[in-house]
C-alpha cells in the first residue's frame, strides 16, 4: 500500500528515541520497521556523532542519511560517506581557550571532529589550543560543561557575543554547545530532502520528534513536529503536536497516530 511514501521522519536520539537506559524499545523498533515497510523514510537528527548510531543497527537501520553533531553533518552510514557539513572557521582554538580562561566555572570542554569527541578537563585547559590544533580537522562543535545555574548565565553572554557567528544552545542541562550559525537540525531538513530528491526519493511531508533545546529549529521547520512529554517548555511550545514520555515508546505512538492519519 505504501501509505507512508514521501514522508520523512526525523527523530532525536536521547530523551526521544531511546528509553531511560539508552536503548531502543522493541515497540519502537517494530514500529520503525513497519513505517519503512510502508514506504516511509526514517532517520535520526542528533547531537551525537553519526557513528554513535552504529550501536543500534541490530534493531533499527535508518533508510536515509543521518543528521549528526547537532546539524553540522549529514552522513550516509551505509556508504560511510559525509554528504554535507558545516564546520568552524580557522581560529576557533584561540576563541575557545579565551572563553575557558574567562570563566573558571567551566568544568571541562568537549571538542567534536567528524570522527570523535575530545574532552579537556579544567586542569588541562592550558593544553586546549594545542590539543584542538592536533585534532582531525575540520571541527564542528564545542561544548562548555558547567553546573546548570551558571550555564544559563554563560548562554546569555555567549549568545550576545557570537550572535552573528555561532548557534549557542543546550543539548543537556550542563552542556552548552556552539556550532556555526549556518548549521543546525532545522537547516539540515531541507538539505536532506534535496539529497533524497537527487536519489529519486520525493519527500512531501517531514515529521520531527524531539525533547531538548537543540531540537528547536527542527520543531520549527518540520511540517509535523512532536514534543515528548519530557520535553523542555521551549520545545513543547514550539511543537505542533505532543506525545507520551520517551520511556513509553513515544516513536511507536507517533507512528500509530500517523498510521491513522494517512
Amino acid at each position: 500500500m505504501q501509505k507512508f511514501k514521501g514522508i520523512l521522519f526525523l527523530s532525536d536520539i536521547d530523551g526521544t528515541l531511546t528509553d531511560a537506559d539508552g536503548q531502543i524499545s522493541k515497540e519502537n523498533a517494530d514500529a520503525i520497521r513497519y513505517f519503512q515497510s510502508e514506504g516511509g523514510i526514517f532517520t535520526v537528527a542528533s547531537g551525537r556523532n553519526p557513528h554513535y548510531l552504529e550501536r543500534y543497527m541490530d534493531c533499527m537501520i535508518p533508510n536515509a542519511p543521518v543528521i549528526g553533531i547537532n546539524g553540522t553533518v549529514i552522513y550516509d552510514l551505509r556508504a560511510q560517506k559525509q554528504l554535507w557539513h558545516c564546520s568552524f572557521d580557522d581560529g576557533i582554538e584561540a576563541e575557545v581557550l579565551s572563553v575557558a580562561n574567562e570563566f573558571p566555572e567551566i568544568e571541562y570542554v568537549i571538542v567534536s571532529s567528524a570522527e570523535r569527541d575530545i574532552r579537556f578537563m579544567r586542569e588541562e585547559i592550558h593544553t586546549l589550543a594545542d590539543g584542538m590544533a592536533e585534532l582531525e580537522h575540520p571541527l564542528y562543535r564545542i561544548v562548555f560543561v558547567a553546573e546548570a545555574p551558571f550555564c544559563y548565565t554563560l548562554r546569555d553572554v555567549l549568545a550576545e557575543r557570537y550572535r552573528d557567528r555561532y548557534v549557542v544552545e543546550f543539548s543537556w542541562s550542563k552542556g552548552l554547545e556552539l556550532h556555526d550559525i549556518h548549521s543546525g537540525k532545522g537547516i539540515c531538513i531541507p538539505k536532506l530532502c534535496e539529497i533524497l530528491e537527487h536519489q529519486g526519493i520525493h519527500i512531501h511531508t517531514t515529521v520531527a520528534a524531539g525533547d531538548y533545546e537543540n531540537d528547536l529549529t527542527m520543531m520549527q521547520t518540520a511540517d509535523i513536529s512532536y514534543a515528548m512529554e519530557n520535553a523542555v517548555p521551549m520545545i513543547r511550545a514550539a511543537a505542533k503536536r505532543h506525545t507520551v514520555h520517551h520511556t513509553q515508546s513515544a516513536i511507536a505512538r507517533i507512528i500509530e497516530e500517523l498510521d491513522r492519519e494517512f
